[in-house]
């Protein structure tokens, strides 16, 4: 009766989740005088509430690394979305976010040689991102610039083998692809507005929608609802 009861509190939190993130989403895109900034920060804290929600009953250790991915979201979010001129500190807590997100599709890979393969593509992938950022940008490397291609970079080797483990992991490999997708958008309008002093790409944040946040607030939704799926399991 104690599982029945955590299972169904659960799936009732998940349902409250969704109808609250499909609230917001017209305010995050066609809000004005701020409201689409706090509607912004306001879904991140119900992900963040749901996943405190979802340790009642808790048992596998493993799911805390998603909570501590999710928690860091928030604190990155704080910088980037609420705060001025804290891009640096956003882009590194959000460092963290995929670090916690990395180690927790390691625990869950059972296969030892995609293991060996995950740590050496990482450290491969970041080593030759920093020196492509290096070669491109040139004197106007900056600290900002060479967090951001080690952020991403894990991000997408983080989708690509969530990916491989299967359809057990597909509502979070699809969460980490669309998470992928906003952070294209802003890494493309970051990269020519402050590095290439162009303005090709000012559609991003367009008066009628805030196109990173057409991929960023679902990809998290998937993210939380992978710890309901996980409590499901367990």
């Amino acid at each position: 009766m104690k599982a029945f009861n955590s299972e169904k509190f659960t799936r009732l939190a998940a349902i409250v989740l969704v109808a609250l993130e499909l609230a917001l989403l017209p305010v995050i895109h066609l809000g004005t005088g701020g409201a689409d900034v706090s509607a912004c920060y306001l879904a991140i804290i119900l992900i963040a509430l749901f996943a405190l929600v979802t340790l009642r009953g808790e048992r596998d250790r493993r799911l805390d690394l998603i909570r501590l991915g999710i928690a860091f979201t928030l604190v990155a979010d704080y910088f980037l979305v609420l705060a001025d001129d804290s891009e640096l500190e956003g882009v590194l807590a959000f460092i963290v976010v995929q670090i916690f997100y990395a180690a927790y599709l390691f625990v869950k890979e059972e296969r030892r040689a995609v293991r060996i393969v995950s740590l050496a593509a990482r450290g491969a992938l970041m080593l030759s991102l920093v020196v492509a950022a290096f070669i491109v940008l040139g004197e106007g490397t900056d600290p900002l610039a060479v967090a951001s291609v080690i952020y991403y970079g894990n991000l997408v080797l983080s989708c690509v083998f969530a990916f491989l483990l299967g359809r057990g992991e597909r509502i979070f490999a699809i969460g980490l692809l669309l998470f992928a997708m906003c952070d294209i958008w802003i890494g493309l309008e970051v990269l020519f507005s402050s590095y290439l002093d162009s303005n090709l790409m000012d559609f991003v944040y367009n008066a009628n929608y805030n196109l990173p946040w057409v991929f960023y607030q679902p990809s998290q939704v998937l993210i939380a609802l992978r710890l309901c799926q996980l409590k499901m399991e367990n």
